[in-house]
C-alpha cells in the first residue's frame, strides 16, 4: 500500500482540529485522495476517542465516498477488518461507535443503496449496537429511522424495523411503531413519559418525541397530543428537563401545524413567555414558519405580534401571507396596545420591502410617524417621498400645513437628498436651508426627515453650505439671560478683586478707590431716582383729568414693570426651544465632523469649525455649552499630527481667529476650551509649516494681554505651561517677553504665571531633541531670579515662593546657576527663616535641597569648572543641545 505525500499525512494527523471550518476544508482535500492508506486511516479515526476525531474522520469519509462511489466495498471491508474491538470493554464500545459513524457516512454520502447486501449489513449492525450497547440505542434508533426515511421502499429495512418495534417495549421501540404508523402517538405518550421518568437516556432532541409530533399531525390529532402529553406532562412540569424538552418541540409542532386551531393550542401565552426565557433561537422558529401551512400563518403572526418578541419569525410569517391575510392582521393591531401594535406594523412593512400605505396610515393614527420615517428610510429616498405625500394631509403635520412654503421645502428636501448622491448642491442652497427650517419645527417627524436628508448629502456639502446651520447656533439671548450674565460677570470681578486685595496691598488700595467711585456713582443714581419720584409726586391724585391720570400711569409703569406669568412661561418655552434647536444643529455638525475627517479638504473644514464651537462654548445655555465642549475635546482637538497636511495659511488664519476669541472677556466661560484650542492650533501650525516667528508673535500677543489685565483676559493660568510643554520652541522665540513679565509683571499672580512658564519651557526644551536651548535663555532666567531676590522680602514673598523655587530647581538640574549663585544662595538662606517656608514642609525641603546643590556646585569657586559644566549641559546659541546618556 503506497504511502501518500507528506502534505496528506500532515492533514491526516491534524484533522481533529477544534475549528469546524478547518475540519471541513481538510475533509474536502482528503476526499480527493481515495487511496487505500487514506481510507484505512479514516476508518480507524472514527474509533478514536480524541476530541472531534470521530466527527472529523467521518466527515472526511463522506467526502471520499462522494468523490469515489466505487470505494464503498473497500470501505466496508476495512470496517469489518479494523473496527472489531479487541482488547477490552472500552475498546469494544469505541469500535461500535466507529461503526455507527461509518454507517452515518454511508447515509450522508447517499451510497448506502448501492447494494442490497450493504443495506442489510448496515441495518443489522445498528440493531446489534442497540442490543449490546444500551447507551447507544438512541443513536442506533436515530440512524435506523433515517434509513427508513431515506429508503422507504426497501423491504429489508421495513422488515427489520418492524421486528425491532415488536421485540422492544421501550421508547426506541415505541418510536419505531410511530414511524411505521403501527401506534397512535396519543396512546404511546404516557409510556414515553414513564420511560422518561425512569431515567431513560434521552438525546438532545429525542427522536421519538419528534416522530410523535409529526405522526400525530399526519393522523389529525396534533392538538390532542399537544394538550394531553406536551402541555400537561412537559410544559407544566416542575422539572426543568421536561419543560426544556417541551419547548424544543415547539418549532417541530409549528412546522406541521395546518390550522389556526393548532397554532392557538401550541402558542399559548405561557408557552411564548417560556420560549423567550429559554432563549429558543430565532432561526429555529424561522425555519419552522417556513414549513407551516399557509392557513396557519395569520394566527402565528398574530400571536407573536400580540404577545411580543420573535420579530424575525413574525417577519417570516408575514412574508408568506397573501394581501387578504395581511389586511386582517393590520385590522387586528387596532385592538392591541401601542408597543405591540407598532412592532407588528413595522414587521409587516419590513416584510413588504417597499412603501406600505396602510401601515403608514395606521402608524400615523397611533402618533408613531417617527417609526414610519425610520422604516421608510431603510428603503431609500423614494419611499420617504411617498411617505411625505401620504402624511401631508394628516394632522401629524399640522405645523407644516400651517406654512405651505415649508411643506414644499420639506418635499423638495427629501427628493433632493436622493438626487444628490454624487451631485453637488444647488447654487441657492435650498436643501440646507430646508434642513435648517425643518429643525425648527415642532413636528418630530419633520425633524427626523431633516436628519435623514442630511445623512444623504453629508458627503457632498462644503463648509460654506453649512451656513444655515451656523445661523441656528447664533441665537440672540433674551434680556433675562443678559441680566444673569452681567450679574455673573460682576460676581467674578468681585472675586478677582478680593484675591488681588489679599495678595497685594497696593491693589487693595486701588480697589478701595474703585469702591469709593462706585459708591459715589450709586449716590448720584439715588439722587436721580429721588428726582424722578419727586416729579411723580407733583401729580395730584385727586385730579380727575384723564390726561393727568394717563401721565401718572405711564410714569408708574416705567418704574415698575413686571412680566405676567404667561409671558414668563412663554419666554421659558422659547429658551427651551432654542436650546433644542441648537442641540440638533450640533448633532448634525458632529456627523459632519466624523464624515469629513478622511480627506485633506475635509480636515481644513473641521479646523474652521473650531472658532464656531468656541462661540457656542461661551454661551449662557449650559446644554449647548457642554455639547460644544464635548465636540471640541472628543471629536476635534485629538491628534495634531492628523492635521499636519492642512494649508499653513488656513491654519494660521484659524489660529488668529481663536486667539481673538480667547482674548475676549466672555472667554472666561470657556477658559479651558480656549486654552486647549489655541495650544492645539499652535502645534498644528508648527507641523504644517507656519513660520515660527509668526507663531511666536501670536503667542506674544496672547501673553502680553494676559500680563496687562487679568480681569479682561479669557486665557487661564495653564496657557503658558500648556504651550511650553508641547511647543517649547514657540515660547523660546519670545522668551524675553516672559522674563520681563516675571520680573516686572503688573500683579504678583502674573509674575507667578510667568515663572511657571519659564520653568516649564526650560524643562521641556531640555527633554525635546527638536528644541534649541542656548545659554542666553538660561542666563536671562537666572538674572530674573536674581532681580526678584534683590527686591524686598515682602515682594519676594508675594511673587510666589513655590514658583521661584521651581525655576531654581530646573536651573540647578541643568547645572546652570553661575555668577548669580551667591545672590540666589543668600535669598534661599533668608527664606529658610520665613514663616511661610517654616509652615510648609514641602517648601522647606525644597529650599534645603537647593542650598545643598548650590553649595556643592560653587564651593571651590572654580569658574572654569562651572563653565565646563554649563557647556556640557547647554549648547551655544542656535545649536542642538547635547543629551544626557543616563
Amino acid at each position: 500500500m503506497a504511502r501518500p505525500s507528506e502534505r496528506i499525512l500532515n492533514i491526516l494527523s491534524s484533522l481533529n482540529t477544534e475549528e469546524r471550518e478547518q475540519r471541513i476544508s481538510k475533509a474536502k482535500v482528503l476526499g480527493e485522495e481515495s487511496t487505500g492508506y487514506v481510507q484505512k486511516r479514516l476508518v480507524r479515526g472514527t474509533a478514536s476517542s480524541n476530541g472531534f476525531a470521530r466527527e472529523a474522520f467521518s466527515l472526511a469519509l463522506v467526502s471520499v465516498l462522494k468523490n469515489d462511489p466505487e470505494s464503498v466495498e473497500s470501505v466496508k471491508s476495512l470496517i469489518d477488518a479494523e473496527l472489531i474491538g479487541k482488547g477490552g470493554r472500552r475498546e469494544e464500545r469505541e469500535a461500535t461507535l466507529g461503526r455507527l459513524f461509518c454507517i452515518a457516512a454511508f447515509l450522508r454520502s447517499k451510497t448506502l443503496d448501492s447494494s442490497s447486501e450493504l443495506v442489510e449489513w448496515a441495518i443489522r449492525e445498528l440493531f446489534k449496537a442497540a442490543e449490546t450497547e444500551r447507551g447507544l440505542s438512541d443513536v442506533a434508533l436515530f440512524l435506523a429511522a433515517q434509513m427508513r426515511l431515506a429508503l422507504p421502499d426497501n423491504a429489508v429495512v421495513k422488515k427489520q424495523c418492524s421486528v425491532w418495534a415488536r421485540q422492544r417495549d421501550t421508547a426506541d421501540g415505541a418510536a419505531m411503531k410511530i414511524l411505521l404508523e403501527q401506534a397512535d402517538p396519543v396512546e404511546v405518550g404516557p409510556s414515553l413519559m414513564t420511560w422518561f421518568d425512569n431515567g431513560f437516556i434521552m438525546p438532545k432532541a429525542p427522536y421519538c418525541w419528534i416522530l410523535s409530533v409529526q405522526q400525530s399531525a399526519r393522523r389529525g390529532s396534533l392538538d390532542k397530543f399537544w394538550l394531553e402529553v406536551v402541555e400537561k406532562r412537559l410544559l407544566r412540569s416542575h422539572a426543568a428537563e421536561k419543560r426544556k424538552l417541551g419547548l424544543r418541540l415547539v418549532p417541530t409542532a409549528l412546522a406541521v401545524a395546518k390550522t389556526a386551531t393548532h397554532v392557538e393550542v401550541i402558542l399559548t401565552k405561557r408557552t411564548v413567555q417560556q420560549l423567550a426565557n429559554a432563549k429558543v433561537t430565532a432561526d429555529e422558529l424561522v425555519r419552522a414558519v417556513a414549513e407551516t401551512a399557509p392557513k396557519a400563518l395569520p394566527s402565528i403572526a398574530s400571536t407573536f405580534g400580540r404577545l411580543g418578541g420573535f420579530g424575525a419569525a413574525l417577519v417570516a410569517a408575514v412574508e408568506r401571507m397573501d394581501l387578504e391575510q395581511e389586511d386582517v392582521l393590520i385590522r387586528r393591531t387596532r385592538e392591541w396596545e401601542q408597543v405591540k401594535a407598532v412592532s407588528t406594523l413595522s414587521a409587516i412593512w419590513k416584510a413588504r420591502k417597499s412603501f406600505h400605505e396602510d401601515v403608514a396610515k395606521e402608524l400615523s393614527a397611533r402618533d408613531a410617524t417617527s417609526s414610519a420615517v425610520q422604516l421608510a428610510a431603510e428603503f431609500g429616498p423614494s419611499t420617504l417621498i411617498e411617505l411625505y405625500n401620504l402624511l401631508s394631509d394628516m394632522t401629524e403635520l399640522k405645523y407644516v400645513d400651517s406654512d405651505k412654503a415649508r411643506g414644499e421645502n420639506a418635499k423638495n428636501l427629501i427628493a433632493g437628498a436622493g438626487r444628490l448622491c454624487g451631485e453637488e448642491l444647488d447654487d441657492d442652497n435650498s436643501i440646507m436651508q430646508s434642513i435648517a427650517d425643518l429643525l425648527q419645527l415642532e413636528s418630530a417627524t419633520m425633524r427626523s426627515v431633516a436628519v435623514l436628508a442630511f445623512n444623504e448629502i453629508m458627503g457632498h456639502i462644503t463648509f460654506e453650505d453649512l451656513q444655515p446651520l451656523f445661523e441656528l447656533l447664533d441665537e440672540p439671548i433674551s434680556d433675562e439671560e443678559e441680566d444673569d450674565e452681567e450679574e455673573e460677570e460682576l460676581d467674578e470681578d468681585e472675586e478677582l478683586e478680593d484675591e488681588s486685595a489679599g495678595e497685594d496691598g497696593d491693589e487693595a488700595e486701588g480697589d478701595m478707590q474703585v469702591e469709593k467711585t462706585t459708591s459715589s456713582e450709586g449716590a448720584e443714581s439715588d439722587s436721580n431716582e429721588e428726582e424722578e419720584v419727586g416729579s411723580m409726586s407733583d401729580v395730584d391724585m385727586d385730579d380727575e383729568d384723564p390726561e393727568v391720570l394717563a401721565r401718572y400711569d405711564q410714569m408708574l409703569g416705567s418704574v415698575v414693570k413686571e412680566a405676567t406669568l404667561s409671558e414668563k412661561q412663554q419666554r421659558k418655552r422659547d429658551l427651551e426651544a432654542r436650546t433644542h434647536i441648537r442641540s440638533k444643529a450640533l448633532d448634525l455638525l458632529a456627523k459632519y465632523i466624523t464624515a469629513r475627517r478622511k480627506s485633506k479638504k475635509g480636515l481644513e473644514n473641521v479646523l474652521l469649525l473650531i472658532p464656531l464651537l468656541l462661540d457656542v462654548a461661551m454661551m449662557q445655555d449650559r446644554t449647548s455649552r457642554e455639547k460644544a465642549e464635548g465636540l471640541l475635546s472628543k471629536r476635534v482637538l485629538r491628534s495634531p499630527a492628523e492635521f499636519s497636511s492642512c494649508n499653513s495659511d488656513r491654519v494660521l488664519a484659524v489660529l488668529k481667529m481663536c486667539m481673538d476669541k480667547a482674548l475676549l472677556p466672555e472667554a472666561r466661560k470657556a477658559v479651558h476650551q480656549c486654552e486647549r484650542a489655541v495650544s492645539f492650533l499652535l502645534t498644528v501650525a508648527l507641523r504644517s509649516g507656519v513660520e515660527r516667528r509668526l507663531l511666536a508673535a501670536e503667542f506674544e500677543r496672547g501673553w502680553t494681554t494676559f500680563a496687562s489685565a487679568r480681569k479682561d483676559l479669557g486665557l487661564g493660568k495653564e496657557f503658558g505651561e500648556l504651550v511650553s510643554s508641547s511647543n517649547s520652541s514657540i515660547v523660546l522665540d519670545c522668551f524675553d517677553v516672559v522674563v520681563d513679565t516675571a520680573v516686572s509683571g503688573k500683579t504678583p499672580f502674573v509674575q507667578g504665571i510667568a515663572l511657571q512658564t519659564l520653568a516649564a519651557t526650560l524643562k521641556s526644551a531640555e527633554r525635546n531633541e527638536e528644541s534649541t536651548l542656548d545659554s542666553a535663555k538660561c542666563t536671562a532666567a537666572e538674572e530674573a531670579i536674581a532681580k526678584i531676590s534683590l527686591s524686598d522680602g515682602s515682594n519676594f514673598k508675594i511673587a510666589r515662593v513655590r514658583d521661584v523655587l521651581a525655576l531654581c530647581n530646573v536651573l540647578t538640574e541643568l547645572e546652570y546657576i553661575g555668577k548669580n549663585a551667591r545672590i540666589i544662595g543668600d535669598s534661599l538662606r533668608a527664606m529658610s527663616s520665613w514663616q511661610v517656608v517654616q509652615n510648609n514642609a514641602g517648601l522647606r525641603n525644597l529650599v534645603e535641597q537647593l542650598e545643598r546643590r548650590l553649595g556643592e556646585g560653587t564651593a571651590d569657586g572654580d569658574e572654569e569648572e562651572d563653565a565646563r559644566k554649563r557647556k556640557s549641559k547647554v549648547s551655544g546659541p542656535g545649536t542642538k543641545k547635547s543629551r544626557r546618556k543616563s
